[in-house]
């Protein structure tokens, strides 16, 4: 009975979808690499604050709205008290976004940054900064600000706005 009762439980967790893997923010060597977990619809936001902890200020804040969890790596850290998920890294020489697959909205920071939509309908703000925007594959909006950007969305997947 025991033997046929781990089976039984053995299947109905293999049949279990698999959970999403966490976004990561990490930080090494001046630069910033920010990968969205896959199966995720994220809503990541990049903005320079004064209140960062153990970190000298200013830093930047990475925070997912989405609700979903951010791990740190490198020399970042988890904000000492947060209200939505976020982590706290060294101001960067430059940021690397990669939203991966699902739609997503990326809000980038006031400093230079390349941004992948990944598959989905994404839509990209670039803010300040010479920026580098790619939709991929997908109806996405790609939205430039202040600064030198470069903007990339396919026209053979999707219809796109820049």
């Amino acid at each position: 009975m025991r033997a046929a009762l781990c089976t039984v439980v053995a299947a109905l967790c293999a049949a279990l979808p698999a959970a999403a893997s966490a976004t990561t923010a990490s930080s090494v060597g001046g630069a910033l690499t920010i990968t969205a977990g896959p199966g995720e619809s994220n809503w990541i936001a990049l903005e320079t604050t004064t209140s960062c902890g153990p970190l000298t200020a200013p830093c930047l804040r990475v925070g997912e709205a989405a609700n979903l969890t951010i791990t740190p790596q490198g020399a970042c850290v988890l904000p000492p008290f947060s209200t939505f998920p976020a982590v706290l890294c060294p101001i960067p020489a430059a940021v690397s976004v990669d939203a991966g697959d699902l739609d997503d909205v990326v809000e980038d920071w006031d400093g230079p940054s390349a941004v992948g939509g990944g598959a989905g309908n994404d839509i990209v703000e670039g803010r300040g900064g010479n920026d580098v925007l790619d939709g991929g594959v997908g109806a996405d909006t790609l939205i430039g600000g202040p600064g030198d950007d470069g903007m990339t969305c396919p026209p053979l997947f999707g219809p796109g706005i820049i």
